[in-house]
């Protein structure tokens, strides 16, 4: 995401979602936020192909969009690595892992 869109555009989205979350008490931006954070997280892991690189990434970025603690962000990438999800985005893209049946 960042390399597609500029820097003070991305800025300027996540200032506005800090105020607007703040403003709105039904929690519709805390979790727009937490949503995007870990479809960064998730993309994250489909691009590199490489777990490792992936948490390492979550482990020592500078800023998360959600509140969630890296811990938390892991968590979930972990699982996601191993679900359904994720293999039928691998085999869409081409990317099987040996062993793996192709459909």
């Amino acid at each position: 995401l960042k390399a597609q869109v500029p820097g003070p555009l991305l800025e300027q989205v996540g200032e506005l979602s800090v105020k607007l979350s703040h403003r709105l008490g039904n929690g519709l931006i805390s979790g727009w936020r937490t949503a995007t954070d870990l479809t960064a997280n998730r993309v994250g892991l489909i691009v590199s192909n490489d777990l490792e690189t992936a948490a390492k990434a979550i482990a020592t970025e500078g800023a998360a969009m959600s509140n969630l603690s890296v811990k938390d962000r892991l968590r979930d990438l972990l699982a996601y690595s191993v679900s359904e999800q994720y293999f039928t985005v691998r085999r869409h893209l081409g990317l099987h892992v040996r062993g793996e049946a192709t459909a």
